[in-house]
């Protein structure tokens, strides 16, 4: 996968998230820079590194961008949803919540060796988004991560080969609170 700047990631994610931005004008030079500050949260927002990002994933079909009446219409085309998807991948995180369900997320994958790529990623990133590893094709997690199982598979092209079980007991599962502080 190309690398992009930090500024086009966050642009990337921001219009999958979004779907759809409308932000005036850039190269009008009376813009409020706050709107876009606030937007992309940062101390000091470079309009020629944002408008060169936005004209570099134009040209490469990333980003379709048209006139409107309240300005700049930004769109995810169908490769740039898979594009983002990617980079929307460094950001994900499963969330804490302040009580545990008593549930566990166990994620099962049978992936053929054709797919291993996949395979090998989805592995990887399981084990950076600290699940428990049960065995070689089988992670748990107590917390709710459905979603993310989701977008992991979608993104490393897998679906059919990754399942999530919802579980209320997990043999060993003493030792796996510990864990996990539960």
């Amino acid at each position: 996968m190309k690398q992009y700047s930090p500024e086009t990631k966050k642009l990337l994610v921001y219009l999958l998230i979004g779907g759809l931005v409308v932000i005036g004008s850039l190269l009008d030079p009376k813009l409020p820079h706050k709107l876009l500050k606030a937007y992309f949260k940062e101390k000091s927002f470079d309009r020629k590194k944002f408008k060169r990002s936005l004209l570099y994933l134009k040209k490469r079909k990333i980003i379709k961008v048209s006139e409107t009446k309240d300005g700049l219409q930004l769109k995810l085309t169908v490769k740039g949803v898979k594009t983002a998807k990617y980079y929307q991948l460094d950001n994900l995180q499963i969330l804490t919540p302040e009580k545990w369900d008593g549930k566990w997320r166990v994620v099962i994958f049978d992936i053929h060796e054709e797919k291993k790529l996949g395979r090998d990623a989805l592995r990887r990133k399981l084990k950076q988004l600290e699940f428990y590893q049960l065995q070689k094709s089988i992670f748990c997690h107590p917390y709710p991560c459905e979603n993310e199982i989701i977008l992991l598979r979608e993104t490393y092209k897998i679906q059919p080969y990754v399942k999530i079980l919802i579980a209320d007991k997990l043999e060993n599962e003493d030792i796996i609170k510990k864990l996990f502080n539960l």
